[in-house]
């Protein structure tokens, strides 16, 4: 059996503070959750699921895609066949996407509060969040039970798959982000991040991204890196992010689902580049000691740069002109994690204050 670990993680990457927001869809109720299958987008909301076409990224079409559930969550694509986690009936249900008026036909229905669910090779995960579970259901096996996978973890909000793992996000106990081999039947969970209420998560391209539905924050690490030793913050202050759900990579566009709403922001603000191997030499700005208790020096600054610091709530706690070489004294911060703005450079740096 697997020790579990708890790794901690430092903060030494910079990234956009300023990001061009834009709506996509407006006016909805109670939204939850994003599927995305190729160009369409569907979003979960309360007792229906719309789509939205991205097939035209400069015009965006959103329509009803089926209606009738009770509290619609995660939603999953097989073989032609739709699934959708249906919270209030406590069951996973399916219906086929070759139908134009098709029946919705029950799954599975073990007596959980099913929230979110991924498919990876034949089976298809959910996670009951109230009963602190994640079931493993086989789609070729033509029956309605469910194999218990993990248990003991209350208020499992987060799934996703990569290779032959699965992670896994929970709400309860500091919001942690955890890992498990598929493959090994007497794995253990291994805890890999913590945040606060990592609500909906994502992998493309090894990067897994979280919105963390509290701190009103994106967050990413990469999942070939463990230790994990970097968390890029990819939204921080930005005042109209409220409440993200979940969220997705299509095109030149970061998705974000918010309770009452669906926007979107230019990957380009955000410092993403999927697909694309660049490298342009430059001298970059950083921080030591990192995580620092009495002060923290800026590397490869050649003149003197006005500053202002944030703690995590993107309230202002402290301001001036840094020198080069010269040192600036936090000792009065309290503990926690901070930005440092420069005014010439549209990066934000992050440190921890012991």
């Amino acid at each position: 059996m697997k020790r579990l670990l708890l790794l901690a993680f430092f903060f030494q990457l910079s990234t956009s503070i300023y990001a061009q927001i834009e709506d996509v869809v407006t006016g909805i109720y109670d939204a939850s959750r994003i599927y995305l299958d190729g160009s369409n987008l569907f979003f979960s909301n309360g007792g229906r699921i719309d789509v939205v076409d991205l097939t035209d990224e400069s015009n965006p079409t959103v329509s009803l895609f089926q209606d009738g559930f009770s509290l619609a969550e995660g939603m999953a694509i097989y073989n032609d066949e739709f699934y959708v986690a249906e919270f209030g009936q406590g069951r996973i249900v399916k219906f086929s996407l070759n139908e134009v008026n098709p029946d919705i036909i029950e799954v599975t229905n073990s007596g959980v509060s099913p929230n979110v669910i991924v498919v990876h090779n034949d089976f298809l995960y959910y996670s009951d969040t109230n009963g602190g579970s994640i079931y493993k259901y086989d789609l070729n096996g033509g029956s309605n039970e469910s194999e218990l996978l993990v248990s003991g973890y209350t208020g499992i909000i987060g799934l996703a798959t990569k290779d032959d793992f699965l992670y896994f996000s929970v709400s309860i106990n500091g919001g942690i982000i955890y890992k498990i081999d598929l493959l090994d039947p007497d794995a253990n969970p291994i805890a890999l991040v913590a945040g606060d209420h990592p609500l909906g998560i994502k992998i493309y391209e090894d990067i897994l991204y979280v919105a963390d539905q509290d701190f009103d924050l994106i967050v990413s690490f990469d999942t070939n890196e463990e230790p994990v030793q970097n968390i890029d913050i990819l939204l921080p202050f930005i005042d109209n992010i409220e409440d993200p759900r979940d969220i997705a990579i299509y095109g030149s566009y970061f998705y974000v689902l918010e309770p009452d709403r669906l926007l979107r922001i230019p990957l380009s603000d955000l410092n993403i580049n999927l697909g694309i191997n660049e490298f342009e030499e430059q001298k970059t700005v950083s921080i030591y000691p990192n995580p620092t208790t009495q002060y923290i020096q800026l590397t490869n600054i050649e003149t003197q740069e006005e500053f202002i610091i944030y703690d995590v709530n993107g309230r202002e706690v402290l301001k001036g002109l840094y020198q080069p070489h010269t040192q600036i004294n936090v000792s009065d911060l309290e503990s926690g994690l901070y930005f440092i703005k420069l005014k010439s450079d549209k990066n934000v740096l992050k440190f921890l204050k012991n």
